[in-house]
């Protein structure tokens, strides 16, 4: 009996469906009804051809599946819906509708038409074909009536991207929840110490930042004997950390830099250069109580800025920066200390 009612007590989460045309969910969007950049989700990341195909799917078979909301109260008791699923197809009908990507139809036979020579903006559009795409052409939303929690939300967004490819750096900020996030976020708001030309999309900074963390605190943890960054391991500790950094740990990765940048070496902005000489940073050049050893960093300066160090080519896997860390200390063992210059002359100032 007392099962029975327990089961009986179970309320599915009730969602309520629209649809809408192109016109008015663009126009509710620059309402702010539609809140499109929440902080799980990730940037647009396809290019301007993806969204188009978006919009001529739609023409094609005005059968796209659904995106997905949750209504989120607002202190003046108005709902905004925040996007859960669903973003990159928004922006397409969105960045189309207000002039911001071009369009080639001479796949649609629906919009067949001289003019269309090249891509087109939706103004370019003529007067009939404008009329389908703002009022005939629909976009069907779910949304989920009661707010979801932070937990909710990064469950559900992980869920829905396993079938998607989908970033460790987009996984990793989709845990709004999480201490560590709160942390890195910050420190790279403070100030990013990456390189301008290293990309940025798909919370590719964040995702190399904790990678720096947890390499950092897997050299402090006994237990711990190697630099496993894979996305399993990171992924665990992500959501378990009290998100707590040592002191000096921007100062590590500032310096860890500055050393690449330097340097005489290919890829500087791939993690599979940037995690090994990190890693042995971390190991011959700061003692156990977070100083920094001169002789050591400048001796690995001075090798980068020679182009005395040389990566072998990796084919991707995760264990390449591991692999390659281990390539490095080999290669800095002959290096004696009586080739490099004096350290105020080598050590970069950071």
């Amino acid at each position: 009996m007392e099962a029975h009612q327990h089961i009986a007590q179970f309320e599915p989460r009730q969602w309520e469906r629209r649809t809408v045309t192109f016109s008015q969910f663009a126009r509710e969007i620059d309402e702010n009804l539609y809140n499109l950049d929440p902080e799980h989700q990730r940037d647009v990341v396809h290019n301007e051809r993806w969204q188009g195909n978006i919009i001529t799917s739609f023409i094609q078979f005005n059968d796209v599946p659904a995106v997905r909301f949750h209504a989120k109260p607002n202190q003046d008791g108005t709902r905004t819906f925040e996007s859960l699923d669903g973003k990159q197809r928004c922006m397409a009908i969105y960045n189309f509708m207000t002039n911001v990507n071009k369009v080639n139809f001479d796949t649609v036979p629906q919009f067949a038409d001289h003019r269309y020579a090249t891509s087109v903006t939706f103004d370019d559009l003529i007067p009939r074909h404008k009329h389908i795409l703002a009022n005939d052409v629909l976009i069907d939303i779910k949304i989920a009536r009661d707010q979801f929690t932070e937990e909710e939300i990064a469950s559900f967004f992980q869920n829905a991207q396993e079938v998607k490819k989908t970033s460790l750096g987009e996984h990793l900020n989709s845990h709004i929840n999480s201490p560590m996030r709160m942390t890195i976020n910050n420190l790279l708001q403070n100030g990013d110490v990456f390189s301008p030309t290293m990309s940025n999309t798909r919370h590719s900074h964040l995702e190399m930042m904790a990678r720096m963390a947890y390499a950092y605190y897997a050299s402090l943890t006994p237990a711990i004997d190697k630099f496993d960054t894979t996305p399993a391991v990171l992924k665990k500790w992500w959501a378990e950390s009290d998100g707590m950094l040592p002191d000096n740990f921007m100062n590590v990765v500032g310096l860890t830099i500055t050393i690449i940048n330097e340097g005489v070496i290919n890829q500087k902005n791939s993690k599979a250069t940037i995690l090994p000489i990190y890693y042995y940073m971390l190991t011959e050049c700061f003692d156990v109580d977070g100083n920094i050893i001169g002789l050591a960093a400048a001796r690995l300066s001075a090798a980068l800025k020679a182009g005395l160090i040389v990566f072998d080519g990796v084919n991707g896997q995760h264990a390449a920066s591991l692999d390659r860390y281990i390539n490095l200390r080999e290669q800095m063992t002959p290096i004696s200390a009586a080739e490099v210059v004096a350290v105020d002359e080598v050590l970069p100032v950071v």
